[in-house]
């Protein structure tokens, strides 16, 4: 895995078009970071997610970080996030390009809310389940459903 600190990457370039700004956040296969995308003297937020882990050491987490591009591309629910591009690093590290959502997690509105009244669980939950049925429809299953995802 490369080193835990993640700010090499603050100010690179990705594909000639992404601006990688800061670390968002990051687990055990990579890492999070806000972006710019540039469209000429245009820009829009993007969330830029990095596999961390060396292809060549770990060809798993290669295989599922692919996957998970795959996945999330067929995905166009309004409570599911977009897929903008993917691409490889100078390093050879995978990175794919999202929409930036700026905005609470559920664990953080969970924890600094709660309780939270009923009619506002079920509205939630709802959109949960509108957008997983979208991805069932599409026979995926999301094996890692949690307040912070």
């Amino acid at each position: 895995m490369i080193g835990s600190s993640y700010s090499h990457f603050t100010g690179v370039t990705l594909g000639g078009k992404y601006v990688v700004k800061h670390l968002v956040g990051h687990g055990g296969m990579g890492a999070v970071f806000l972006g710019v995308q540039r469209f000429g003297a245009t820009e829009r937020a993007v969330a830029i997610k990095l596999l961390t882990r060396d292809p060549a050491v770990d060809p798993a987490a290669l295989k599922r970080f692919y996957r998970e591009v795959e996945v999330v591309g067929l995905l166009s629910h309004p409570n599911s996030v977009r897929v903008y591009d993917f691409g490889l690093t100078e390093d050879n590290l995978p990175y794919m390009v999202m929409e930036y959502l700026d905005g609470r997690s559920l664990k953080e509105v969970i924890l600094s809310d709660a309780p939270i009244p009923l009619e506002r669980c079920v509205h939630i939950v709802a959109q949960i389940c509108d957008a997983l049925a979208e991805a069932h429809d599409k026979g995926i299953v999301h094996r890692d459903l949690k307040p912070a995802n």
